[in-house]
């Protein structure tokens, strides 16, 4: 038996389907530490630099001037310049392309003419303080980070909020985990949503489909059938009204005839009762094909009504002539 394919679980299957991951093989062991390599440099560059552009009010100040404490730190302002010149000689990969340049000097003789002096003119006591500050910075931002994901209040202590710090890894690897498996879920949510739509927008195309037929069956075919058996009942009825009033004058004409109008009369009266019992018989007819029509409303009801009632006045005024006939004694 051949299974039946759900083309919306392939879909979703397709969408959500994982990416391959990185195998920690020995092969991508060197691009993994180069890779932590710059995080870390990026993030002691970062500090730094943000330690030279603010001057932190936090920093010790050398001999307690300001200007003092501006001049302590211009060698590493004067050395980051260098390392951002630096890295802007570096060259490009592509050896069609000319090498930067600036001031007419590569990388390798800014090196030897600039960032090398930049580099030993900074004191060593810029080193362990910078080092102490760098420190200081970091351990604030592990300790705040910490109490963000422990909801721990100030006043707590540093040895724990580091020694926490060092497992925000595994629980932001965690929670980076779920979220990605959430993203998954509402991945796949959204291409069944999707696809639901798509075959309620076909089932209501459908619908407006086979409405519009029926629309145009009724206006095109029933509704023409159905006047043309209308026009056809009023129009016998006309027709007969019209007859049995010819029919009462001559009956009234025949009763009160005398001599030789009688003969004429009389064969007038034959003929037209003849004509009588054939629209008779055709109104009949009629009567049948419109007992499919009743449902038609109050205005067909009310039609029927109104000519019952003056099929019944013909009758009375036919009664009052056979009356007079029988009096008269006949013709």
């Amino acid at each position: 038996m051949v299974r039946e394919i759900d083309h919306e679980e392939v879909l979703v299957s397709l969408v959500t389907k994982e990416i391959p991951k990185e195998e920690h093989s020995p092969k991508n062991a060197s691009l993994l530490a180069a890779k932590r390599a710059f995080l870390e440099q990026q993030i002691l560059y970062d500090e730094v630099t943000d330690i030279v552009l603010n001057l932190d009010p936090d920093t010790p100040e050398q001999d307690g001037n300001v200007e003092d404490n501006a001049l302590f730190w211009e060698p590493l302002s004067n050395l980051l310049a260098s390392a951002e010149v630096h890295e802007t000689l570096q060259a490009d990969s592509d050896e069609e392309v000319d090498k930067p340049t600036i001031l007419g000097m590569d990388s390798e003789r800014w090196d030897k003419l600039s960032h090398r002096t930049a580099v030993d003119q900074v004191p060593p006591e810029l080193h362990q303080l910078l080092l102490n500050e760098v420190e200081h910075r970091l351990f604030k931002k592990c300790q705040f980070l910490s109490r963000c994901v422990y909801g721990q209040k100030t006043g707590t202590d540093p040895k724990l909020d580091a020694a926490k710090a060092r497992g925000l890894a595994t629980i932001a690897q965690a929670r980076i985990t779920r979220i990605n498996e959430k993203k998954k879920e509402a991945m796949a949510t959204r291409v069944r949503l999707a696809c639901t739509f798509k075959l309620y927008f076909e089932k209501w195309s459908k619908l407006m489909q086979n409405l519009w037929t029926v629309i145009l069956r009724y206006k095109c075919q029933l509704e023409p059938e159905k006047r043309a058996a209308l026009e056809d009942y009023f129009s016998a009825i006309i027709d007969n009204i019209y007859l049995k009033m010819r029919c009462l004058k001559a009956e009234i004409t025949l009763s009160m005839a005398e001599g030789d109008q009688a003969p004429v009369l009389r064969q007038t009266r034959t003929s037209l009762d003849a004509v009588k019992a054939r629209l008779a018989e055709r109104l009949r007819e009629v009567d049948i094909q419109l007992v499919q029509y009743e449902h038609v409303g109050d205005e067909f009801a009310r039609i029927v009504k109104t000519y019952s009632a003056i099929m019944r006045d013909i009758a009375t005024v036919e009664e009052d002539i056979r009356q007079i006939s029988t009096d008269s004694g006949g013709l």
